[in-house]
């Protein structure tokens, strides 16, 4: 795995860069949205990418867990499953019943 991008400096690069991309992207529109999407990111606390997380649909241990390093991706995946534990076994209900046995057929 290569190492992690750095939004913030990807975006400053991007923009003042003499590169053939960003001197293609003289559009003022297409700076703008790099922009407002650098901001969001910012906002809502996204300080690299891409971000993944493990999530367990259980409530016994850790309900979700953010992979920082991609590397230990599996080790939290089983980290998880650990913590929450083996699965219930499915309850039996009274509309669970076998069907009756058909009676044989009687010959003439």
């Amino acid at each position: 795995m290569g190492p992690e991008l750095n939004p913030a400096a990807a975006l400053t690069a991007f923009l003042n860069a003499e590169s053939p991309l960003a001197l293609a992207s003289d559009d003022v529109t297409i700076t703008a949205k790099i922009k407002a999407d650098y901001a969001m990111g910012q906002r809502v606390g996204l300080d690299h990418t891409p971000t993944i997380y493990v999530v367990s649909d259980t409530t016994r241990g850790t309900p979700f867990v953010e992979v920082v390093d991609r590397t230990q991706l599996y080790q939290l995946i089983d980290k998880v499953i650990k913590e929450a534990g083996p699965s219930p076994q499915p309850q039996k209900t009274a509309s669970a019943r076998p069907a009756p046995a058909k009676k044989p057929a009687q010959s003439p």
